[in-house]
């Protein structure tokens, strides 16, 4: 069964907040140094592309299975 939808959004804003704060900034150097990427389509472009790859083939898997334990647990279910 899957963990419920509020402990889902929890683990992705934990993994997306960072990557939103940090991503452009490692990217402005280059921004800086190429005209043709700081317009705003293709600069918004790269980074969103950036975020979206790297959330989710290298940070989710691991955070996911980091989390686990609390995405799965169910304290308030009843058992049968």
């Amino acid at each position: 069964k899957a963990p419920p939808r509020w402990k889902q959004a929890c683990v992705s804003f934990l993994v997306i907040l960072p990557h939103t704060l940090l991503v452009p900034l490692i990217w402005q150097p280059l921004f800086a140094q190429l005209p043709w990427l700081r317009g705003y389509l293709i600069s918004t472009f790269v980074i969103t592309v950036t975020i979206v790859l790297s959330v989710v083939y290298v940070f989710m898997p691991r955070v996911t299975r980091l989390f686990e334990p609390w995405l799965n647990s169910r304290p308030f279910e009843k058992k049968s």
